[in-house]
């Protein structure tokens, strides 16, 4: 057979049962064929590797139990741990998951979603590059539409785009930071902001910009700097922080916090004595690192659960109208040791 799938076919020679007897065996169909014979089949299936053409079977039953998940970027912690989060609920529900990493190249948003729909997955689960132009997003989710896919967005809100979605509050997130930092007596607060073209880091400024109005702190623009959610734009940042003479950092990821992390070494500043640093994601890293990293969490296990949820709601009503349910979870300060008070008297 040489490197030629094991078909039904062979299995039905090899054991000297037909074809039919064979089939309707190995889909476990119910059969007066005697069980002794029934083992004698599935033995000399596995013997042979058999393994059904899930996509053939997709096809007859109009259900694969496949899943596509589009992440931007594998190695960002955070989004790595939402694959494992979405596949384990997958899993729960008797679904299969296949991934696609866009590596943050937003042309491959639309090759992975071409990809997933010719492999008749049921639904997918999609959070899109970090540069994708909102013409070109909104034309990827009406593809899905037009091919009767569900899907669910996560994290990175669509714009101009109603959809079933999944999303943390991340004005509250940013807020949450922000006023932390001031009741520890810092004023003067840097925000290391990730591509402002995202919703996800327009709202993250918002929430910045939200505690410095309730404290009656004067927003500065020139102590924003854009970076993006992965490393490379530490070094720029420290350069401003320094010559702003910040006394604190809001970084919008965790990546990007411990990219200060290095900055700050690299420029002889200590942490926290110096400078202090809060992040946002509360990925594994944060308790690693040194010194522990203050983080805002996103319940990442939740947000993999409630979005798995939606799409599979989604895939068994696939008949009816559903309204689209939009998630919004709360995040929450985790204190750890990046931060210092410069309240006085303490």
């Amino acid at each position: 057979m040489g490197s030629m799938r094991v078909t039904i076919k062979d299995v039905a020679k090899k054991s000297g049962f037909s074809i039919t007897s064979v089939s309707l065996v190995l889909n476990n169909k119910e059969t007066k064929i005697p069980e002794s014979s029934r083992q004698l089949i599935l033995s000399t299936a596995e013997e042979l590797g058999y393994r059904p053409n899930r996509l053939a079977v997709g096809l007859l039953k109009k259900k694969t139990k496949l899943l596509g998940l589009v992440i931007p970027d594998n190695s960002n912690m955070f989004f790595s741990e939402l694959s494992k989060s979405v596949e384990i609920a997958a899993r729960k529900r008797g679904y299969s998951l296949i991934y696609g990493n866009t590596s943050d190249v937003y042309s491959r948003d639309y090759e992975y979603l071409k990809l997933f729909v010719d492999h008749q997955v049921d639904g997918i689960v999609i959070t899109k590059s970090s540069h994708l132009p909102e013409k070109e997003d909104i034309r990827n989710l009406e593809f899905l539409q037009k091919n009767n896919v569900p899907f669910v967005v996560v994290d990175r809100q669509p714009k101009g785009f109603h959809s079933d979605m999944v999303t943390v509050n991340n004005t509250t997130g940013g807020y949450m930071a922000t006023k932390y930092l001031i009741e520890c007596g810092h004023r003067k607060i840097g925000c290391f902001t990730g591509p402002l073209g995202l919703t996800t880091s327009q709202q993250r400024l918002d929430g910045y910009k939200k505690a410095l109005e309730e404290f009656n702190i004067r927003y500065d623009e020139n102590l924003v700097v854009e970076g993006n959610f992965s490393s490379g734009f530490e070094d720029k940042a420290m350069s401003v922080f320094l010559n702003k003479k910040v006394t604190a950092v809001f970084c919008q990821n965790d990546i990007m916090a411990f990219g200060i992390y290095r900055a700050a070494n690299k420029s002889g500043i200590k942490i926290p004595s110096q400078l202090s640093v809060i992040g946002y994601d509360n990925i594994n890293l944060c308790d690693i690192v040194y010194p522990g990293l203050t983080t805002i969490h996103q319940p990442i296990d939740q947000i993999g659960e409630e979005s798995v949820r939606i799409l599979t709601k989604l895939i068994e009503n696939s008949n009816q109208k559903i309204e689209a349910e939009v998630k919004e979870l709360e995040p929450k300060l985790v204190i750890r040791n990046s931060i210092i008070s410069i309240v006085e008297g303490e």
